[in-house]
C-alpha cells in the first residue's frame, strides 16, 4: 500500500464488499482499535499523530487518514427515524450485527430494511468521496 501515485493500485468495489473484506484490515493497519469506531468516538476520530519521516510509516499514515475519512463519512450520514442510515452502517459494518437484528432494532421489516441499507450505502459513498477530497487524499479504494 504505497502512497506513491505511480505505484498506486485503485480497487473498484462495492461499499458492501469493502466493509466485509478490506475495512477491518485497513483499520488494523492504521493502528486503530475497534473501540475507536463506536458511535461516541466517530466525530472525534482524526488521523493519528505518526512521525512521517520514519521509515515504513507512510502506509500507516495513509491508512490512518483513510479510516478517519471513513469514520467521518459514517458520522455525517443521516440518522432520522425514517432514514436511520448512520445507525444501519454502524450496526451492520462496525458492530457486525445481523440483518434481522438490525431491522428489528430500527423498527422496519426485512424488505424495507434492505432498501434503507442500500440508501445508507449510497449516502456513505458520496460522503466518503467528499471527505477524501477535503483531506486531499488520492484513494486506494473507489467505492461505487
Amino acid at each position: 500500500m504505497q502512497n506513491n501515485t505511480k505505484d498506486k493500485q485503485v480497487y473498484k468495489q462495492t461499499a458492501r464488499k469493502f466493509f466485509k473484506s478490506d475495512f477491518k484490515r485497513l483499520l488494523a493497519f492504521s493502528g486503530r482499535q475497534a473501540t475507536d469506531l463506536m458511535p461516541d468516538n466517530l466525530k472525534n476520530l482524526h488521523p493519528l499523530d505518526i512521525d512521517e519521516n520514519s521509515s515504513g510509516n507512510s502506509d500507516m499514515i495513509y491508512a490512518s487518514k483513510e479510516t478517519a475519512c471513513i469514520c467521518k463519512a459514517i458520522a455525517d450520514c443521516t440518522n432520522l427515524p425514517r432514514q436511520p442510515f448512520r445507525e444501519i452502517l454502524i450496526k451492520c459494518y462496525l458492530q457486525d450485527g445481523l440483518n434481522y437484528q438490525i431491522s428489528n432494532s430500527i423498527g422496519y421489516g426485512q424488505s424495507q430494511y434492505q432498501c434503507l441499507k442500500k440508501q445508507a450505502i449510497r449516502e456513505f459513498s458520496a460522503r466518503y468521496v467528499y471527505y477524501q477530497l477535503l483531506d486531499g487524499l488520492q484513494p486506494l479504494i473507489c467505492l461505487k
